[in-house]
């Protein structure tokens, strides 16, 4: 009999084997599987026997072990997505941005009350132990989880939205907890970042949950349902960073508004004056109106034109009524369809902009529902087929990988100035030299932070807004 003690995996035990069988038929892995551990034996704890060193591959044991240091971003999708989720972390690698991809199925070998938990733990080891500062979600929340937070207004029903600031907001801040984890559920009653509408108290007031809403990373989401659509949005990210497409620096911009939003064009107007763009080349087009009925200074937004801005602007800023499939803007000189998801997915532009767009539902990837889903129950699929939502039709809707390179989308229906109040840091950033997509954010979302930590209102407050305004895309997207 072989004595074979196991050191590094659960303590030091001791285990017999049988005449000629080998560890690692006692591991009940194959020998080919153990070999891989040699590669990475700085971090694989091994298996000490009276003859040869067996090595356990982390990707067995322990799979965020296997993230090399100075990880700054990491790719988080099922296992589907594998083949394209590797061929954009050879990209990112090869052009300095350190990446490495763990699938959802590496992410349930660890602890957490569901998934999203698990993902988030992972997520602040990352964090902590590597350095990583980019997370991106390759997939819808069928594939890749999301977090609902409880919404209770005074006699109504309650309801569950989904907001991935889950994942960036990492810890406290404030008060005796600062530093902690934060799992959003302070109270322990299984809901999460409660917040209850009361007239003059709202969320920073009741806040049963002690959420701050801080981001501490960036994150942002690919809502692809299936391979095709994060293949294609893949492509379309090398494409951008290795110069294939005509991309140029944000030295101009294009400002859409929809003449049926009340004041929409004086918002536009103030997200100008307050950042660099005022010095900037900037076009003014409004929709749903012409001739006598545009402002001042602005030209008639038709399809036509829409469609040309995605041809040279770097920015397409737009302010109005919104939907999940669409914007509220008609094409007046046809036959009054809508410029929608489906019209979207027509472009066949080779600049690719980034899209922010102030219009409710238009960034939204999943149901807001009424009640809270069982523990463990993925959700039904949202965002597939024709049926693409607004974002997803801009990020990976286009055969010919065309529409934008990121898209920026409000998940539920509330007014419009906040999401300038988040642009206008955005772009400040900007400005102040930032040049990664996840930057700008942050730096955004942290001033809008500061501006707004004590807001009173149901939607202001940054533990909820910067859950309602939807990164999708690369958050380490290099831009120009």
């Amino acid at each position: 009999m072989a004595v074979m003690a196991l050191v590094g995996c659960a303590g030091a035990a001791e285990s017999s084997t049988s005449e000629g069988e080998s560890p690692a038929e006692q591991l009940g892995v194959s020998q080919e599987a153990l070999s891989l551990g040699t590669t990475t034996a700085s971090t694989i704890p091994s298996l000490t026997t009276s003859g040869p060193v067996i090595q356990i591959p982390c990707w067995m044991r322990d799979p965020a072990s296997c993230v090399p240091d100075g990880t700054r971003l990491l790719i988080v999708g099922p296992s589907q997505f594998s083949t394209d989720m590797e061929r954009l972390r050879q990209h990112k690698n090869a052009t300095g941005m350190p990446a490495w991809v763990l699938s959802m199925d590496d992410i349930r070998k660890y602890d957490g009350r569901d998934d999203a938990e698990r993902l988030k733990k992972v997520i602040a080891r990352l964090h902590e132990q590597k350095g990583t500062w980019y997370v991106l979600l390759a997939g819808d929340a069928s594939v890749v989880p999301v977090r609902r937070r409880r919404v209770l207004a005074a006699g109504q029903n309650e309801s569950f939205n989904p907001s991935d600031l889950y994942y960036a907001n990492l810890y406290h801040h404030v008060g005796s907890r600062a530093g902690t984890f934060d799992d959003w559920d302070t109270n322990g009653n299984g809901l999460f970042n409660e917040e209850f509408w009361e007239f003059n108290s709202g969320p920073y007031v009741l806040n049963p949950d002690d959420v701050d809403g801080y981001p501490d990373i960036a994150v942002g989401r690919v809502p692809a349902h299936d391979t095709q659509g994060f293949g294609r949005y893949v492509d379309k990210i090398i494409r951008y960073e290795t110069g294939q497409t005509v991309t140029s620096p944000l030295t101009r911009a294009a400002f859409v508004a929809d003449k049926n939003y009340p004041g929409a064009t004086s918002l536009l107007g103030q997200l100008e004056s307050r950042t660099f763009l005022a010095n900037a080349s900037v076009g003014h087009y409004e929709g749903n109106t012409f001739g006598p009925g545009l402002d001042p200074g602005w030209a008639t937004a038709d399809f036509s034109l829409l469609d040309g801005l995605t041809y040279t602007m770097p920015w397409i800023a737009y302010v109005g009524h919104g939907y999940s499939t669409g914007w509220g803007l008609y094409d007046i000189f046809t036959n009054n369809a809508l410029y929608d998801a489906g019209h979207v997915r027509t472009l066949r532009n080779t600049n690719l902009p980034v899209v922010f767009a102030a219009a409710c539902e238009t960034g939204k990837f999943a149901e807001n529902i009424m009640h809270e889903p069982p523990t463990g129950i993925a959700p039904g699929v949202y965002d597939a087929g024709g049926d693409l939502s607004m974002g997803g039709a801009w990020l990976f809707g286009s055969e010919s990988l065309g529409g934008a390179i990121a898209y920026f989308g409000e998940t539920v229906v509330l007014p419009n100035n906040w999401a300038v109040d988040l642009e206008t840091a955005m772009l400040n950033a900007y400005g102040s030299g930032y040049r990664v997509l996840g930057d700008l954010w942050a730096s955004g979302a942290r001033s809008y932070w500061s501006a707004h930590q004590r807001d009173k209102d149901v939607f202001s407050n940054p533990r909820i807004y910067l859950g309602i305004m939807e990164m999708m895309g690369d958050p380490s997207l290099r831009l120009f």
